[in-house]
């Protein structure tokens, strides 16, 4: 898993520096949902949501990103090459959220992750990002903030803008299939995902 070692590195220095305690930060953002407990304590507690994105897009775009920053071990692979290289994520969601970054995987590790969400996050989704704002603000009492009326306007910008891939993947192609096969527990949790989307969404009133 080629990205773990310098976001685990910031979380380490945001624990050195006691960024939590600070109060300097009202978000913390991180892939790194099993590492970033280690900031909290019995003081200063967290409340967590997540936005999903569908998993095979998302590997997708993970390779043209790393391709984009000059990673040498993409610089002559393809989308496909990377697929089928050991370099691609494996189900890295369910990985993480089970704490099983190594080995293989199986439905028990698929239940363990639906549990976690289910019971520690607010749901998101990516091509709904107006309805996941509207809760995140609802939960969170964002509006409540001095600062809502000002960071309106970007954030009204943000949720208008129409989520695009920019390597848009036609669904059942041979890559899609390539990425699908090393993110099959991913996407059953993606979706399950969208069903507690829509069941919060009646918690909410939304």
């Amino acid at each position: 898993m080629h990205r773990t070692g310098k976001r685990a590195e910031g979380i380490s220095r945001a624990l050195n520096l006691g960024l939590v305690p600070s109060h300097l930060s009202d978000t913390l953002v991180s892939a790194h949902v099993d590492l970033v407990p280690s900031l909290f304590n019995a003081n200063d507690r967290a409340r967590a949501f997540v936005i999903f994105r569908h998993p095979v897009d998302r590997a997708a775009s993970m390779f043209y990103f790393l391709k984009g920053t000059g990673y040498p071990p993409l610089k002559n692979m393809t989308v496909d090459d990377y697929a089928r290289s050991e370099l691609i994520e494996n189900n890295w969601l369910v990985r993480i959220l089970s704490e099983s970054m190594t080995g293989p995987i199986d439905m028990d590790n698929l239940e363990i992750a639906k549990e976690v969400i289910r019971r520690k996050f607010i749901i998101g989704l990516l091509d709904n990002k107006r309805g996941s704002f509207a809760r995140f603000d609802h939960y969170f009492k964002w509006k409540d903030s001095p600062k809502y009326e000002k960071e309106f306007g970007c954030r009204k910008q943000l949720m208008d803008e129409k989520y695009a891939s920019r390597h848009p993947l036609r669904k059942d192609t041979d890559t899609w299939k390539l990425l699908l096969e090393q993110n099959r527990f991913d996407v059953h949790l993606f979706d399950y995902a969208k069903e507690l989307f829509s069941q919060q969404s009646y918690i909410f009133g939304l």
